[in-house]
């Protein structure tokens, strides 16, 4: 658990887990809580795709990921280069997020390669912007794995708070795929281009419920098949 922790123009090469790894305790009462964590300006090279993810995080309240430049990362058995993806447990926490103006390139991955992913006990992400991204030629992904990635593993109903979730003119090229939204409840995804992709966009999957979604001025070009 830290406080008010900056990790700043670092050279993070040749990991063979997770190049950024944001913790917290594994029990009730010992969360380790982390508050206001800001990760920029890095440059983080997995070098063979033989690893974990870029950035892990799996709690955070006020949290900035920017202007990070990811390559190489992931193997296809993990998630992607950036992952927020909290254990299931009740007391872990996701809000108050930031990821913004990150170059993300020749990464693996079978999710997404920005990915938010809350299993059922863990309470709801809020106030999550993800913006001004640049996703590029992650053709060596999984065909599963998208630019994008936003799922709450749990049926939302109408008295759930909205979430306030942001994916506004990130630009998806050259890749598995553009944006998944599994789930979730007042999700903007506005302005994004998403260009030459196996796959479109995805909003509600199998039995999952997504929610007061605005999906407006988006661009896709050649996508899907």
């Amino acid at each position: 658990g830290v406080k008010n922790c900056i990790i700043e123009s670092c050279i993070i090469e040749g990991y063979r887990g997770d190049g950024v790894y944001i913790g917290s305790g594994s029990s009730a009462g010992q969360e380790r809580h982390n508050i206001n964590v800001t990760i920029q300006n890095n440059y983080i090279n997995g070098v063979n795709r033989d690893n974990r993810n870029g950035i892990s995080v799996i709690d955070c309240d006020g949290l900035t990921i920017q202007n990070n430049y990811i390559v190489n990362s992931s193997r296809n058995s993990m998630p992607g280069a950036i992952d927020l993806e909290p254990d299931n447990q009740a007391y872990h926490v996701i809000k108050n997020v930031n990821i913004v103006g990150n170059y993300i390139t020749l990464c693996g991955g079978n999710v997404g390669q920005i990915s938010v992913y809350v299993q059922g006990s863990v309470p709801l992400p809020t106030n999550i912007n993800i913006s001004n991204n640049f996703i590029w030629n992650n053709t060596l992904s999984a065909t599963s794995s998208y630019g994008i990635s936003f799922a709450i593993n749990r049926n939302l109903t109408a008295t759930d708070a909205n979430q306030n979730i942001t994916i506004n003119d990130n630009v998806i090229q050259d890749g598995a795929g553009a944006i998944f939204l599994m789930s979730g409840k007042g999700i903007n995804i506005v302005g994004n281009f998403m260009q030459r992709l196996i796959l479109g966009v995805n909003i509600g999957y199998l039995t999952s419920t997504a929610m007061n979604v605005r999906f407006i001025n988006n661009t896709l070009e050649k996508c899907g098949t």
